[in-house]
């Protein structure tokens, strides 16, 4: 009886959330770029609008960029020809629009006389939502902060990764914790500027700082003095998230930003590999001193991203045992070696030699040997 008590709440719960995800409607007369790149986190931060007679291109701030005459509805093959963008389009249906710019070769190249299709630029039909002002947006927002759960950029079986946004008028402060056996044992923090701006009923904000390091648009749906749930891109991915009003947490953080977060790139893709200039050996005697012991054997291994100023960040968690079955060691040891690893500085360039795979930071890990519960050995 209880088992099927659980089974009938566990039911309520996931149809509730399936209902969360679709009680949006589209609006096909707006659409908002996701990435760039089939397969790549390169965010598209622009908007195209569509009415009967044009197309409007609005750039991360919704400022008018170009646009062109149509006499029907967009649809596949046809090419947008604007003052200052090329666009034909790839396909076109009620969930996305795929377009490349023909007039971009560097960005969109054209390999022997023919479009590759990977190199596309999608854009998704927006939300419909009761108008948000954005004054009124502010009221809610400044000075306040809200968390939600996250995901690790890197691979991670262990950490637990919340995400608070403070906002002022016209700037993010973005906090990262990452916990281990419910205790915060990382934290990294970011600033940057924040846009938001009305169209017709719709809010949008953006974190766009120039085409150095584009960022995704984010649509607004729904803000109180309690939550703020917003739509997003991450690569691929269509994410609605909502946040909820919290404090912010009496931590020390470190301060992280990608330099590039459109790709990050491997540590053994660039000319250099972008391993630690001092050595395993090194690494191994100066995070093994002063390490608490624990118990058993296997392997402790720290994902993380280095960036174009030689910081390590973003980080991730995963552990075996010598049969490469997940496992857990004490808090102490894995609290010590993530620090130390967070805290390391001297590394190679990351920035790629690659121009169209371009990247400036590069994902990185150390796998540590550990015997007896003590650290032997290091690799990559």
């Amino acid at each position: 009886m209880k088992l099927r008590y659980l089974c009938f709440w566990c039911v309520v719960y996931v149809l509730s959330s399936c209902h969360t995800q679709e009680e949006y409607l589209k609006d096909t007369t707006l659409w908002v770029g996701g990435n760039r790149i089939m397969d790549r986190t390169l965010p598209f931060p622009y908007l195209l609008e569509v009415s009967e007679d044009k197309c409007m291109l609005r750039d991360h701030a919704g400022e008018l960029i170009d646009q062109c005459k149509i006499t029907k509805n967009i649809s596949k093959g046809d090419t947008l020809t604007m003052k200052n963008h090329q666009f034909e389009v790839l396909f076109n249906d009620q969930s996305r629009i795929n377009i490349f710019q023909l007039n971009d070769t560097l960005n969109y190249p054209i390999i022997k006389g023919r479009i590759d299709k990977k190199y596309r630029a999608k854009l998704i039909p927006t939300f419909k939502t009761k108008r948000i002002e954005k004054h009124e947006a502010l009221q809610f927002l400044t000075s306040n902060s809200f968390v939600a759960r996250d995901s690790a950029e890197n691979p991670n079986d262990h950490l637990v990764v919340k995400r608070y946004l403070t906002f002022t008028k016209d700037s993010l402060m973005t906090l990262r914790t990452y916990a281990y056996q419910d205790k915060v044992i990382y934290s990294e923090h970011q600033a940057q500027p924040l846009t938001l701006y009305n169209l017709g009923d719709k809010l949008f904000m953006s974190c766009n700082s120039g085409s150095q390091n584009p960022q995704p648009i984010m649509q607004v749906l729904k803000v109180t003095k309690n939550a703020l749930t917003i739509r997003y891109f991450d690569g691929d991915e269509d994410i609605i998230r909502t946040f909820e009003k919290s404090s912010k947490p009496e931590t020390k953080s470190a301060s992280y930003t990608n330099c590039y977060d459109g790709h990050v790139g491997e540590y053994y893709h660039n000319t250099t590999d972008v391993t630690y200039r001092k050595g395993n050996e090194y690494l191994i005697n100066k995070i093994s001193k002063g390490a608490p012991m624990d118990e058993g054997d296997g392997y402790i291994i720290v994902q993380f991203n280095v960036n174009c100023q030689s910081k390590a960040g973003r980080p991730g968690l995963i552990m075996m045992d010598k049969s490469y079955q997940k496992r857990q060691f004490s808090l102490p040891l894995v609290s010590h070696i993530l620090k130390e690893v967070m805290a390391l500085t001297d590394w190679p360039d990351t920035v790629s030699d690659y121009k169209i795979f371009y990247y400036e930071d590069a994902h990185c890990f150390l796998m540590f040997k550990i015997e007896n519960g003590k650290i032997v050995d290091l690799c990559p």
